[in-house]
């Protein structure tokens, strides 16, 4: 196990975090998954949950960095926004766009 150095911070400035909302994400290529655990304010420790992609400021990010996912998520966005302009004009040519 390794020793949270969060869970010390906090205690200093009494500011407790809820451990159900926190998750850990190892960037490597490491085998073993390493187990963090958080104090309760009883003492008691809880496993904090592992995973291996979350969102962040917007932005899909993988334990390996590749940003697939990201990509995924942003292609299928536009394809979606296409879909509705598609749907909403009847003709689509350079004269409907242009206004000059």
């Amino acid at each position: 196990m390794y020793i949270n150095k969060l869970d010390s911070w906090s205690k200093n400035w009494c500011l407790m975090f809820n451990p159900t909302k926190c998750k850990v994400m190892s960037l490597g290529r490491s085998r073993i998954p390493p187990v963090y655990t958080m104090s309760l304010c009883d003492g008691s420790a809880v496993k904090i949950e592992c995973t291996n992609l979350e969102k962040d400021l917007g932005i899909m990010i993988d334990s390996g960095l590749t940003f697939v996912e990201h990509m995924h998520m942003v292609s299928k966005k536009a394809i979606g926004i296409m879909a509705v302009i598609r749907r909403t004009f009847t003709c689509l040519d350079i004269k409907c766009f242009n206004s000059k």
